[in-house]
């Protein structure tokens, strides 16, 4: 019985350096509120090294405890318990980074004023499909998270079910493919966020350039 899961919230917003003079003007205020939403972000890429961590030690875990079978139910339960508090930290991490997601939407959305200010038809149209594909990403993160929280509650019932000695085969394999078809679904969205993610990037770069905003951008990291 084996609990199938990857998950990789991959949360990366290509940073970019404004290098001509910053003034007033419309495409150089919604260029602050953009790039500010990158470092808003970054702190929940952090939160994220720290889930991923979590994941692993998790996943030790439940290895440990299905090679015990049923031979030793003290060492189950305790195991069982060691599962529940890393589910339980990983929950308050979640609930941290969608904070910054939060955070992040707040301020990208004040760009919504300065859109129709723009000079040309050209740099609004670029703007207004830019800032549609990042509310349609915002979204997907919302479902991503509360995808994530129904997965850690019912992996929560697995290893609660796992420490029962009375618990049936028919009872622990059932709860078992709830987990696995919660993070099936877990994964999909994460890949459509992911992609909604790389196509916002793609787009802020043709509204720097429909704008003749001069940018360079920092090379990340992926994870």
């Amino acid at each position: 019985m084996k609990v199938s899961k990857k998950i990789m919230i991959f949360i990366s917003i290509a940073t970019a350096i404004l290098l001509s003079a910053c003034g007033g003007k419309p495409n150089e205020k919604i260029h602050k509120n953009l790039e500010k939403s990158v470092e808003i972000e970054s702190k929940a890429g952090e939160t994220q090294s720290s889930i991923i961590k979590l994941e692993k030690q998790e996943k030790e875990i439940y290895d440990k405890l299905i090679a015990l079978g049923e031979k030793d139910m003290k060492k189950i339960k305790k195991l069982s318990d060691d599962a529940t508090t890393n589910i339980d930290n990983r929950k308050d991490l979640i609930a941290e980074e969608k904070k910054s997601m939060e955070e992040s939407k707040k301020n990208f959305e004040e760009i919504k004023d300065q859109i129709d200010k723009l000079e040309t038809d050209k740099e609004k149209s670029s703007a207004k499909k830019m800032y549609k594909t990042m509310e349609n990403r915002f979204n997907l993160y919302e479902n991503l998270n509360k995808t994530y929280t129904k997965s850690l509650a019912e992996e929560k019932k697995m290893y609660k079910m796992l420490a029962k000695k009375d618990a049936t085969h028919e009872q622990v394999s059932s709860q078992i493919k709830a987990v696995n078809t919660s993070y099936e679904k877990l994964i999909e969205t994460n890949k459509t966020f992911n992609k909604k993610t790389k196509e916002y990037n793609e787009q802020k770069k043709a509204f720097y350039k429909a704008t003749d905003l001069d940018v360079s951008y920092k090379k990340q990291k992926e994870k």
